[in-house]
């Protein structure tokens, strides 16, 4: 049966009332089976398959099927089928005793509190009493025992023994847990008695058949093994998976699923008690530099410290869960004033900033909090979350720290990143995302040769919105996936459109850091590729310095894949990331693409000009073909040409626009005598 008691929450008189109560209850049981029973009889007319049972009883008591619950854990043992079969096959309560002792002895075995080792002994006692009581108000024990023909009233018997067990159990062990997490006892039951079900009531529905095995012959008792064994595994799995959907693989701290239901549950706790509770964001600041510095193994070692860390620090009736990556989010139940939850995030804070001694490393991480409270900032668990979340982006961005969603934290939307969140899910969906095209000319020839597919947000009644106010709020998200797979199949069909106007120009399309280290990402292209009938050379995809040196290792795996597939690559901002020439000479790509910082202020700064030409022939030299952005007059484009730069970009060739406007701005390119008209006409467009 499930087991669970661990350390409580400090204010839970109430919690240590009832394990108190619920132990006395059960010594006070095993005392009167004690003293009332008949021990040179207790085995009843079949001794042998008596003490099988009593000592597999024991062994599986030894070796139980874990359960993590949250930061605690319960256990699920087959050795319920044996306690139940012994009960049925004896004619005394010796079962009780049995059972309780050997929960008592595997939970000393194995090292768990004092207190929680009496409770599952005294709760698996009086749930075994209770079965007994209703085997001997039902006029068919000694029959049961004799091994008599069953018959319908036998097998109700069993039954309903069974039923009274596994009912028992599950209201106790609830119960503890219900006060243990301060939630409703309703809400917690029905949480667990499906599992409890598939689990314990499958042992003890074969505890009859063990006992009419044992009664035929002994001989057939290894067969009992096989059964068990077979049991023991299926309980197993099952709740592993339980686990595994509801839970992190790496730190074991719940996942979103289970803390949004652990909120959920929460709130109505709090919404019947006129109780406060909140929701705390935290995400880590430096992390990504130990990533870089030491590894993913260590990133991770830390993430599993850090969680330990977190949960050992809250109460026992608070959650610590990990959203992803380096997000994590804790639930406080039962909160005093702001002031106290404020307290609470800084010493959070303080616990993460702790060092982490990790093979011989030790390794030092700052974290950013943010704060919702129930009933201030929500009613609901998505909206408390997503409050915190925007209250974390202004502590993260005011340099970590711990900050409270105030409601007039506004941004210049008038929704904040949570209106965002909620209504860029919706833009998804509604088709409100569309690509503007910039376009890139060659300067020897100049023909408009490819364009730069650049995202924009056609809101409903804010207007267009620009990427930069709501691209990085999506790549925290599970929104990052179906933006990308819009912006590369919408302007792979772009481009197909173009081709079959005999517009050859090529497509250019930003890639994120999530994109750039996703081992599927280049099957995802070559999908994309072939389903709109491209070929590859005509799409390039542009990377930046910082997002390659997050993770070369897999960015190296990424890129080559895309090389080999004759996708076009591009080193997007070169000059104003970390990188070295040693890196850049191993990079697999075509094109270098310089920062508009330095292009934009060539003309009129010698330091830049000089940085532009650098790069022009560091370029030239590896074979590479170069792209300048941010071309905004025409001295940058004759500077530009006098140095071999082959492709430039900027307002002074176009403003990004939509993909009709481009052609027509090829048109009149193609029509026009003097370029210089063609840019002052797109740039007063």
């Amino acid at each position: 049966m499930m087991r669970a008691l661990g350390k409580a929450p400090d204010d839970s008189v109430a919690l240590w009332a009832y394990v108190w109560a619920v132990i006395a209850a059960g010594a006070g049981l095993l005392v009167w089976v004690v003293l009332t029973e008949d021990f040179a009889s207790m085995a009843g007319p079949h001794p042998a398959a008596f003490w099988i049972f009593a000592v597999l009883l024991t062994l599986l008591e030894l070796r139980p099927v874990k359960w993590l619950r949250r930061q605690e854990g319960g256990e699920v043992t087959a050795s319920w089928a044996y306690a139940c079969a012994l009960l049925l096959l004896s004619p005394s309560n010796a079962a009780v005793l049995c059972m309780g002792a050997a929960s008592l002895l595997g939970d000393l075995t194995q090292r768990k509190p004092v207190t929680r080792a009496l409770f599952n002994a005294s709760q698996i006692s009086l749930s075994l009493g209770c079965g007994a009581l209703v085997l001997s108000i039902l006029p068919y024990r000694q029959a049961l025992i004799s091994g008599e023909q069953l018959t319908v009233g036998y097998v109700g018997a069993m039954a309903a023994a069974g039923a009274a067990i596994f009912l028992t159990n599950s209201v106790l062990t609830c119960l503890v847990l219900a006060l243990y997490e301060q939630t409703p006892v309703w809400p917690t039951l029905r949480r667990t008695i499906g599992v409890n079900a598939s689990t314990d009531g499958m042992l003890l529905a074969i505890a009859p058949i063990f006992v009419a095995i044992a009664q035929r012959s002994l001989v057939l008792v290894p067969l009992l093994l096989v059964t068990s064994y077979a049991v023991y595994n299926s309980a197993r799995l099952a709740l592993s998976r339980q686990h595994e959907a509801l839970h992190d693989a790496l730190t074991g701290l719940p996942n979103r699923r289970l803390f949004d239901d652990q909120v959920c549950n929460a709130l109505s706790d709090a919404r019947r008690r006129n109780r406060r509770a909140a929701v705390i964001v935290m995400d880590l600041d430096g992390f990504k530099g130990i990533n870089d510095r030491l590894g993913h193994h260590i990133g991770d070692r830390v993430l599993q410290v850090l969680g330990k860390r977190l949960s050992d620090g809250v109460r026992g009736s608070d959650v610590v869960a990990r959203l992803g990556g380096d997000e994590f989010a804790i639930l406080l139940r039962n909160v005093g004033d702001d002031e106290a939850v404020l307290g609470a995030g800084n010493s959070l804070r303080q616990l993460v900033q702790q060092p982490c001694h990790i093979d011989g490393f030790s390794v030092t991480v700052g974290g950013s909090f943010g704060i919702s409270l129930y009933p201030d900032h929500g009613g609901d668990p998505q909206a408390l979350t997503q409050h915190a979340d925007v209250a974390m982006y202004t502590a993260k961005h005011a340099g970590g720290g711990v900050v409270a969603y105030r409601n007039h934290t506004r941004d210049r939307l008038g929704h904040g990143r949570l209106g965002l969140l909620s209504e860029l899910r919706r833009a998804i969906d509604h088709n409100e995302l569309i690509l503007n095209y910039q376009p890139k000319v060659t300067l020897d020839d100049r023909k408009i040769v490819g364009a730069e597919a650049l995202l924009r947000w056609e809101h409903p009644t804010l207007g267009l919105i620009p990427p930069g106010d709501f691209i990085e709020l999506a790549e925290h998200t599970d929104l990052a996936g179906p933006i990308t797979d819009f912006v590369l199949h919408k302007a792979l069909v772009q481009c197909a459109q173009w081709h079959s106007k005999g517009l050859e120009l090529s497509v250019a399309v930003n890639l994120s850091a999530g994109n750039l280290h996703d081992l599927r990402f280049p099957k995802m292209v070559a999908q994309a590729l072939d389903t709109v009938g491209l070929d590859p050379a005509w799409l390039e995809l542009e990377i930046t310095e910082n997002t390659v040196m997050a993770d070369p290792t897999r960015s190296m795996t990424v890129l080559s894949e895309l090389r080999d597939l004759g996708v076009t690559l591009a080193i997007d901002d070169f000059g104003t990331g970390y990188s070295s020439l040693a890196n850049l000479r191993d990079l697999p790509v075509h094109v270098i693409k310089i920062d508009k910082s330095f292009v934009g202020t060539m003309a009129t700064n010698a330091g830049d000009a000089t940085i532009v030409r650098s790069i022009l022939e560091l370029a030239h030299n590896l074979g590479m073909r170069t792209v300048a952005e941010g071309v905004e007059n025409a001295e940058t484009w004759r500077l530009l040409a006098d140095l071999g730069c082959h492709v430039v970009q900027g307002y002074f060739i176009g403003r990004p626009m939509a993909a009709g406007d481009l052609v027509d701005r090829l048109t009149a390119m193609q029509q026009a005598d003097e370029f210089e008209f063609v840019a002052r006409r797109t740039t007063a467009a």
